[in-house]
């Protein structure tokens, strides 16, 4: 061991041995969590991977590259601190260099940038195609690459003794701007389902499971993010750093999973005949979003003494996801060149 090498070595032991467990606990801690957090995805996988022919090539794709890199990142961790805990049994200067660590900025974002388009595209959609929208959310995540990426270049060869003032200003913006970015996509998604109420209480309570199941799968990645920046600016030397930036992916994965998951578990529990008789039907222009896109279609209110669709059960008796669905399917078999909004 060179001379550089036992200074190190030196100043991480007496640092870290007064905080064992912080210090070692928090890392350790962090790949049972993360191993977890795999399972779960994996789990979530098994649900989606047959039902992936129904979605769009792009939803696939951007899928498929946060599964791939959820995968690898869960490999690194192990591999990582296999050596800090076995083969480098004994030795604390693992645990303050940056070696390894710094390469978390770019794995997270091999995760969260596919996350944040996937969530960038429906805010599109939604907001009829907003410009505005598109720009801003595509800016905050170019900037939020770039950092991740930064992270990881300026932390090479440094340690938690050597760090320079660039590594920790982009170590504190990249979860900031990481979190603005969700914030923004989150805001502007529950803005569009919001402004797509109509008079149709049918629609409006369908609207209103979409905003709460949006604001589930997106705002535990979100406070984990902004935690993250929190502890860095009150602390950046926390041993509860390497931690978050572990397990922080994987939320941002398990809600992308859970959102595309629940579309297809709507879609097969909310299977209704293709066939009835619509000449009874009043005709009334009603605004709703599924999650994708913003419409105007034709719905179709049944009157009172006539049962909807052969389910012998008046409006009034129709659960919000069986009429969300029986909606969907008015308008595919009125217009049958137009996607479902589910796609």
């Amino acid at each position: 061991m060179s001379t550089d090498a036992q200074q190190l070595e030196a100043m991480a032991a007496a640092q870290l041995s007064q905080m064992k467990g912080m210090a070692l606990g928090a890392p350790f801690l962090a790949v049972c969590c993360d191993s977890l957090l795999m399972g779960v995805i994996l789990c979530q996988m098994t649900h989606w991977i047959p039902m992936a022919k129904h979605d769009v090539r792009h939803v696939r794709i951007l899928v498929g590259i946060a599964s791939i890199a959820a995968l690898l990142g869960t490999a690194f961790t192990w591999s990582t601190y296999l050596l800090a805990f076995v083969y480098d049994f004994g030795s604390y200067s693992r645990f303050v260099s940056f070696d390894f660590l710094g390469w978390y900025g770019t794995l997270d974002m091999l995760i969260v940038i596919p996350v944040q388009l996937f969530f960038l595209e429906r805010s599109y959609r939604i907001n009829n195609k907003s410009l505005v929208v598109l720009a801003i959310g595509a800016t905050m995540i170019t900037a939020t690459a770039s950092m991740g990426i930064a992270v990881t270049i300026t932390s090479r060869g440094l340690t938690t003794f050597t760090r320079t003032s660039t590594m920790l200003n982009l170590c504190t913006a990249w979860p900031a701007v990481c979190t603005s970015t969700h914030i923004w996509l989150t805001s502007s998604i529950l803005y569009g389902l919001w402004a797509s109420r109509s008079i149709s209480q049918r629609a409006n309570r369908l609207l209103t499971r979409l905003i709460v199941v949006s604001i589930e799968s997106q705002l535990p990645a979100t406070l984990v993010a902004a935690v993250m920046m929190l502890v860095i600016i009150v602390d950046n030397k926390s041993p509860v750093i390497p931690f978050i930036a572990v397990v922080h992916p994987k939320v941002f994965m398990v809600g992308l999973l859970a959102m595309v998951n629940l579309r297809h578990t709507w879609r097969l529990k909310g299977k209704v005949p293709t066939t009835y008789n619509s000449e009874p039907f009043s005709t009334r222009p009603t605004n709703i979003s599924l999650g994708s896109t913003t419409e105007t279609l034709s719905c179709h209110t049944p009157k009172a003494d006539v049962d909807v669709m052969g389910l012998g059960r008046h409006p009034s008796g129709l659960s919000t996801l069986e009429s969300g669905l029986a909606l969907d399917t008015l308008r595919n078999s009125e217009m049958s060149e137009k996607r479902s909004p589910f796609e």
